[in-house]
């Protein structure tokens, strides 16, 4: 890897000389250089990339990393929040930050623990209910019809809340209807479009099932 690394730097040097103000090369710059272990200059990259794209939690949360490594706590605690004030999913950042904090301020580090402790069990449930819906799509695919139903169901109740249960409404709105359940295969489809009403698959399954119904 860090091979590959080396022999990819001078292409994305000679990018961000033609054009320094794209964000990209600079973040992949910055993580080459934390793989070579040079921090100080991985810094320097990602912070070029961080002011060309200041709302990507990707680079602000390994410009932390790095700063913490170059000795600079407050830095990279305040890269961490704005990581987690961008993303409040950031289950990562969430847990650096309340490693950082436990020493200078425990109750708020407790706080943070606590929010990552709820991040990884709703990942868990999310990861759950995603496996369900690929066993589901298997069983489709070999056209075991009511297994692929079943399964999907039971997924959907894991899943409660989290966010798979669009794609899991989606994928069973679609299974019942290719089993050829017309009625419970819009009422899924239906559903899946008040969780990701800009999905256009939805929309177009819901359109062709209508109008064979017709």
């Amino acid at each position: 890897d860090l091979r590959r690394d080396q022999d990819a730097k001078p292409e994305l040097e000679t990018a961000v000389r033609l054009d320094p103000q794209y964000a990209e090369p600079w973040y992949l710059l910055g993580l080459i250089e934390k793989s070579a272990g040079h921090p100080a200059a991985a810094v320097q990259a990602l912070r070029k990339s961080a002011e060309l794209d200041p709302r990507n939690p990707d680079t602000l949360f390994v410009l932390g990393q790095e700063l913490l490594h170059t000795g600079d706590r407050a830095g990279a605690i305040a890269q961490w929040r704005k990581v987690i004030e961008i993303n409040p999913e950031h289950g990562e950042a969430f847990y650096n930050l309340s490693r950082q904090l436990a020493q200078s301020d425990p109750d708020e580090s407790k706080s943070l623990q606590s929010r990552f402790e709820a991040l990884q069990a709703q990942k868990q449930i999310r990861d759950r209910a995603q496996t369900l819906g690929n066993f589901a799509l298997a069983s489709a695919a070999a056209h075991d019809w009511p297994e692929a139903i079943s399964q999907l169901k039971e997924g959907i109740q894991v899943c409660g809340g989290c966010t798979a249960l669009g794609q899991l409404h989606k994928d069973l709105g679609l299974i019942y209807l290719h089993s050829g359940d017309t009625k419970n295969g819009l009422q899924e489809l239906f559903e899946a479009k008040k969780l990701t009403p800009a999905d256009p698959d939805i929309d177009k399954a819901i359109h062709i099932a209508q109008t064979a119904r017709r």
